[in-house]
């Protein structure tokens, strides 16, 4: 049995390195297709022994694609992007999984593979995840359709299945902050230009809402996100997800409540197993007051979402999970259940360390307590050098102790602040004098800079001068 890797590509040289390490571990061949890179992505595909092939860019992934199944020689093809990559937890399953499949169901041509957006410029926020059809059998009776947000098809699928896993997950940052508006712009180009001189009916109102969303245009995202729910119509995977657009949307143009419930209501019947529209009801009756409400609708949603995570759909569930925490701490904490709130805010805090309204929540929940016990707590919640930098910001929020002590200490030298750390342990004296140093030798620098820039004027206007002595004597004046 033999597995290629494919991938399409422009201009990656900064993730094809990782994507080329990624697929080492379980293909037999990495098939690069180029579609007019100006950097090394070509070369670093080539020196990676990587087979590469050039592929004018038409506007169409289908069509590059299908360029790049044709070059496979596998019996198995696994498609990911550049800026995506099989998990380093399961990276070692997949052909495991592959093998097991060619030997014991024939019937079965793809795998269907959890996959995470993540935002790499937040600290990899969990943005969503999603399920996708990654991993597929080599024929030609499988291909792909659709110039954007294409998707592979099967001519022969009443005759196989497809297995679904949550066994092997896809990490993709694709949609990180600093790249995710020029992706929505190149997107929304290739939707007007597929749909120029026709209607855009409602085969890619969900997609033109989502561009315009990301863009920040919410009243032209209102009429396509409405045409879809009107419709009827759910994408496969994304169940869901166009309700939960057009209640976002209502909310942030400012909707009346009863609209909004009757909203909600919809989709509630819709969806009664989904877990991301009571929490949305109750994060909102939360920020209405109604804690009757919210603690109902919380209650609700987690006895959902207990199940609803051994669904293979969308989880749009995860990325809201920092709010859910502060929400369902607040609930837990005015019904006198304290120990229960801080579980719930720690809960919220592993999954997201850079949360300030989070860290606040813990801290001053534990911020009275032993020093070494504070010091425990946290250190189970922040395990890497990256959380240690994100830790001592957080805790210089608060007043200088000990425990920012502690862990100050654990930084480089050059990123210690000397004053900070004899107050934090209760030694003002020093602090003051290191203070004191540490502004005499910048008022130093502010008077040299001062003199430096006078002297530079000076001499400036001193060249000027004997520049223009010079031009008149070659005038003879």
């Amino acid at each position: 049995m033999k597995i290629s890797a494919c991938v399409i590509v422009k201009n990656e040289e900064k993730n094809l390195p990782r994507w080329i390490e990624n697929m080492k571990q379980f293909a037999d061949e990495l098939i690069v297709v180029d579609t007019g890179s100006t950097d090394r992505t070509a070369a670093i595909a080539r020196e990676s022994g990587a087979r590469v092939y050039e592929f004018p860019w038409k506007n169409d992934f289908a069509a590059a694609k299908n360029f790049a199944i044709k070059k496979a020689k596998g019996d198995w093809i696994a498609f990911l992007d550049a800026d995506e990559a099989f998990s380093p937890e399961t990276v070692g399953r997949v052909r495991p999984l592959i093998k097991q499949i060619q030997r014991e169901n024939k019937r079965i041509v793809g795998v269907v593979c959890k996959l995470i957006n993540f935002d790499e410029d937040q600290d990899y926020k969990i943005i969503n995840a999603v399920f996708q059809l990654r991993i597929f059998r080599n024929t030609p009776k499988i291909r792909y359709e659709g110039a954007i947000h294409e998707r592979l098809v099967d001519m022969d699928a009443a005759k196989h299945k497809n297995l679904s896993t949550t066994e092997l997950v896809i990490h993709h940052t694709g949609y990180s902050s600093s790249r995710v508006r020029e992706k929505l712009h190149r997107n929304l180009d290739l939707l007007m230009e597929k749909h120029a001189g026709k209607d855009d009916g409602t085969e890619d109102a969900f997609y033109f809402a989502e561009c315009y969303i990301g863009l920040g245009e919410y009243e032209k995202a209102l009429s396509y996100a409405q045409r879809v729910v009107d419709s009827g119509e759910s994408y496969m995977g994304r169940e869901g997800a166009e309700y939960h657009q057009l209640i976002h949307l209502k909310i942030h143009l400012g909707a009346e409540d009863e609209e909004i419930e009757e909203l909600f209501d919809r989709a509630m019947a819709r969806y009664p197993d989904m877990a991301i529209f009571p929490y949305d009801r109750a994060i909102l009756a939360w920020e209405k007051k109604d804690y009757a409400k919210a603690r109902e609708w919380m209650e609700k949603a987690d006895a959902l979402y207990a199940e609803e995570q051994q669904v293979i759909r969308e989880d749009r569930v995860v990325s809201r999970l920092p709010r859910i925490c502060l929400v369902r701490g607040g609930l837990l904490d005015a019904a006198g259940r304290t120990m229960e709130a801080l579980s719930s805010y720690v809960d919220g805090l592993k999954r997201f360390p850079r949360d300030v309204s989070l860290f606040q929540k813990v801290y001053k929940a534990i911020q009275d307590a032993p020093p070494v016990d504070i010091i425990e707590i946290l250190n189970a919640i922040y395990a890497s050098e990256k959380d240690l930098e994100i830790l001592v910001a957080q805790l210089k929020a608060f007043r200088p102790s000990p425990v920012l002590a502690y862990y100050m200490r654990k930084l480089p030298a050059e990123e210690q602040e000397a004053a900070l750390l004899y107050w934090a342990v209760g030694s003002y004296e020093k602090a003051s004098e290191v203070l004191a140093s540490e502004l005499e030798r910048a008022m130093d620098a502010l008077v040299m800079a001062a003199k430096n820039e006078m002297l530079a004027k000076e001499s400036g206007e001193s060249g000027g001068l004997q520049s223009e002595e010079r031009k008149n004597d070659a005038l003879g004046i």
